[in-house]
């Protein structure tokens, strides 16, 4: 049954992957409707599993040495059963329009799950997918703040921990999105740099691309607020972004993101430099 869940979240996520392709709502609402249906039946299997295994453990629990293996297989199966409940119900808020009372609704559905997943398996590393659920649902509804503070418990708990590296990059990126959003781009910095400090080895993974090509977009929202009052600190910002990405592209990467981006960084670039005096000639005086 658990298999059959994880098969309809699947067909609903490939479903709704599609609508990105249309703008015009009459060819959309079909789509929407038919992924809503896949995420409402994994739902319901996976509430399902759930107060099944839970039925199963009851009996068993009166000798728990005896079933020590049972219990172990059934509690694992809760445990995925309750997080890809919560995920799914995450999917199914983003079907909605961004704002909209429908999205926001789905969303703090979502965000209880992910409150009583947390709540009941706090020691299982599994809280940490957990987390960074939560922190999205919450930046999805602009809280931001509670978005942050999910994001940097996941930062913090995995410091150290290689095996989680992408979960960790990933949180920290969303992190310093936020700072970057509300203006703090020191802050969004130092959560990045702090990727690297902690652990050096990130520079040559596919995890460590991903955090540099968000500190060059920090530094380039930076440069955008500073080139009207500050424009040789800007075009020193935008000349740092820049080599950041370029060591990207030329790191033989295939991220479309990094290679898409370079284009308007180096007009910004030019741009800034020929309104302000030059480095070179700055550093002359």
């Amino acid at each position: 049954l658990y298999e059959k869940g994880v098969l309809l979240q699947t067909e609903g996520r490939s479903i709704a992957a599609r609508l990105k392709r249309f703008t015009d709502q009459k060819e959309r609402a079909p789509l929407i409707r038919r992924s809503e249906e896949r995420f409402d039946e994994a739902i319901e299997i996976f509430r399902t599993v759930q107060e099944k295994v839970i039925a199963r453990e009851r009996p068993l629990r009166k000798d728990p040495e005896k079933h020590a293996k049972d219990l172990q297989r059934l509690a694992e199966l809760r445990t995925k059963a309750a997080i890809k409940l919560a995920w799914t119900r995450r999917y199914k808020a983003l079907l909605y329009p961004e704002g909209s009372p429908e999205a926001k609704e789905r969303f703090g559905k979502a965000i209880e799950t992910f409150d009583e997943y947390i709540k009941t398996y706090g020691s299982d590393m599994s809280v940490l997918s957990a987390l960074y659920g939560r922190g999205l649902c919450h930046r999805d509804v602009t809280d931001l703040e509670k978005a942050l503070a999910d994001f940097n418990q996941v930062v913090e708990v995995t410091k150290g921990m290689p095996e989680v590296r992408g979960l960790r990059v990933q949180c920290a990126v969303e992190a310093a999105r936020i700072h970057t959003r509300k203006g703090d781009f020191d802050a969004g910095l130092k959560v990045i740099d702090g990727l690297f400090s902690d652990d050096p080895a990130i520079a040559n993974t596919v995890e460590g691309e991903k955090a540099t090509i968000q500190k060059a977009e920090t530094m380039v929202a930076k440069a955008e607020k500073l080139k009207g009052t500050d424009k040789e600190a800007a075009a020193k910002l935008y000349q740092e972004a820049m080599k950041l990405l370029r060591e990207v592209v030329l790191s033989g990467s295939t991220n479309v993101r990094a290679a898409s981006a370079e284009r308007p960084l180096l007009f910004s670039t030019m741009t800034c430099e020929r309104r302000a005096p030059s480095l070179r000639t700055a550093q002359d005086r």
